[in-house]
């Protein structure tokens, strides 16, 4: 049994990964695509600075938890393996679904209106093609990330070489391995 504790920590891990990928693809000017200045500027209504940069971090930090719940129970039901071909089509299916929310994110964040920054549109083509494949190919490796932890986390489980289960309270995901 995967404990909900294993699967925030793999969120976790998910998403600075993924939020690395990005940052690092901003850094090198490759795209103007900034998801932390984005969902920081909405809760905030600052474009950049200190409180807007850790309100965006974990504004996605937490989506990667809420998403990896999301992915170990689709995964479950639909008796998939922890394998990368299935992180691959996971992290497809999150950018088309994350891709499409874009647009409502546009409507709701008021630093969109205000033109303090770029609306993300569809699959964030405001910030053109780099800022598309920058998109899909973060959401990508958060999925192939988390899932690959997932089948680490389950193997050595089934080794009995590491317990996934800290407490009775931290358990309400049960798996059959």
């Amino acid at each position: 049994m995967i404990s909900n504790m294993f699967v925030v920590q793999a969120g976790l891990i998910a998403g600075v990964v993924m939020g690395l990928f990005a940052m690092v693809m901003n850094m090198l000017e490759l795209t103007s695509l900034n998801l932390t200045s984005y969902m920081g500027c909405m809760l905030t209504q600052k474009k950049s600075g200190p409180l807007s940069f850790a309100a965006g971090s974990i504004a996605h930090l937490l989506a990667s938890v809420m998403f990896a719940f999301i992915y170990l129970h689709l995964l479950a039901y639909f008796k998939l393996g922890f394998n990368i071909t299935n992180g691959a089509i996971f992290g497809v299916a999150h950018t088309a679904f994350s891709g499409l929310m874009l647009v409502v994110m546009d409507k709701l964040n008021q630093c969109v209106a205000d033109k303090k920054i770029k609306a993300m549109g569809v699959f964030a083509q405001g910030h053109g093609l780099m800022g598309v494949i920058t998109f899909a190919l973060a959401h990508i490796i958060y999925a192939i990330v988390l899932i690959k932890l997932f089948e680490i986390g389950s193997e050595l489980l089934l080794m009995g070489t590491f317990s996934l289960v800290t407490s009775n309270i931290h358990k309400i995901i049960p798996i059959q391995l």
